[in-house]
């Protein structure tokens, strides 16, 4: 029978245009591509989860991508002290833990932690963090609403604490928690990713693609492409096109939207299409904590990627090998355009890419310090006696 492992979320998984939604996608495929059976629990949905989590939802059953999803009717978290009402959650939890006796429970976020209190069955407990979320108030400053979260480093440390194990999504960050909570095992789990196949990133055109939500990072950095490094690839390349997928086209000005060369594509079902139609991929945030999910998927489709320092975080071993790394708008335009002029240059940039994230974040290396704790903890039978007691004494005489 196979063990299972319950993830808890406050997150709504539809519509699916954030980082988090494809974080929790990506570790339930990984969890089940390892032999496990993984309970979603999360706030009750509607219609459809596709195409981050693409199944008909039932109350009980998401089918295709989880074994099963227990729905909860609980509203999200949003900003404020973390003092968020798990209460929603508790009664869903226990039920999981009685029905499936679990042998690890994940929490998605620090300020679900007090749901791990519904965890009864000696279980290994965890909070899958995403990020720091202290450090979010400094960084972001006076951007609206930009921190989303505001916490002190103690009042992270306080609910990450009660969880057995704390998992990072990157290497830094999995120092800077292990040195808020020095007697806490803490993992690193990065996101996972399924590199596309030999030679599918390749694209022909001029079609460069960015992808982002609507949040202040995406949208300030796309703004200063726009302004700052588009002029120079249109005039390299007249009939270039930047197509800007997701959210964040609506917190554009109109001088941005409507730009030479600017389309906005808004919300796209199937991201596998943009990226097929994408020449060059771009990451120009300056603003932002925590790994550059969207670099990293890029990436993984095997397409040539120019970024920032800030959109490439996490993935620093790749600077210019698996993708060009520029902070200044006038050296990214220029980059942008010499990949857009060399299809050659293009397809090895993406192969590299693509073997760079296979060998760093396929589900087998991303999941390799989980798996090892989720085992440690999991009861192993006694070994059976080669003989009987009555056989033993027989041998003995």
């Amino acid at each position: 029978m196979k063990r299972t492992v319950v993830i808890v979320t406050d997150r709504k998984l539809s519509p699916p245009r954030a980082g988090y939604a494809a974080r929790i996608n990506s570790l339930v495929r990984g969890l089940r591509g390892a032999g496990y059976r993984v309970v979603l629990i999360a706030p009750r949905l509607r219609g459809r989860l596709s195409p981050v989590l693409p199944a008909v939802v039932s109350t009980l059953r998401l089918r295709q991508s989880v074994d099963r999803l227990i729905s909860v009717e609980a509203t999200p978290f949003w900003r404020g002290p973390l003092a968020y009402d798990c209460s929603p959650f508790l009664p869903a939890i226990a039920r999981a833990v009685r029905r499936f006796d679990p042998v690890a429970v994940i929490a998605v976020y620090c300020w679900m932690a007090p749901c791990l209190d519904a965890v009864t069955n000696g279980a290994l407990t965890a909070i899958d963090t995403l990020d720091l979320m202290h450090v979010r108030v400094g960084l972001y400053g006076a951007v609206e609403k930009g921190a989303w979260v505001e916490c002190t480093a103690g009042e992270e440390a306080a609910k990450l604490d009660q969880a057995d194990v704390v998992i990072a999504i990157q290497r830094h960050e999995q120092r800077e928690f292990q040195a808020m909570l020095p007697g806490k095992r803490v993992v690193c789990v990065p996101h996972m990713v399924w590199p596309a196949a030999p030679g599918r990133g390749a694209a022909r055109g001029d079609v460069v693609t960015f992808i982002g939500s609507k949040n202040d990072g995406n949208a300030l950095g796309v703004q200063k492409f726009i302004r700052e490094a588009w002029p120079l690839v249109r005039a390299a390349r007249l009939g270039a096109e930047l197509r800007v997928y997701g959210d964040v086209g609506g917190r554009l000005p109109n001088e941005d939207r409507t730009a030479e060369g600017v389309r906005i594509m808004g919300f796209k079902k199937h991201l596998a299409e943009a990226y097929d139609e994408a020449a060059v991929v771009i990451n120009p945030v300056q603003l932002g904590t925590g790994l550059k999910i969207k670099t990293l998927e890029a990436l993984a489709a095997a397409k040539a990627v120019v970024t920032t320092a800030c959109g490439a975080a996490g993935l620093e071993a790749g600077a210019q090998s698996a993708y060009v790394l520029e902070d200044d708008m006038q050296r990214f335009g220029g980059a942008v355009a010499r990949l857009l002029a060399d299809a050659e240059a293009r397809a090895a940039l993406g192969a590299q890419g693509s073997e760079f994230v296979r060998e760093h974040f396929g589900p087998r290396a991303a999941l390799r310090e989980l798996l090892e704790v989720i085992e440690a903890r999991v009861p192993r039978p006694a070994p059976r006696p080669l003989f009987t007691a009555e056989e033993a004494v027989q041998r003995v005489r």
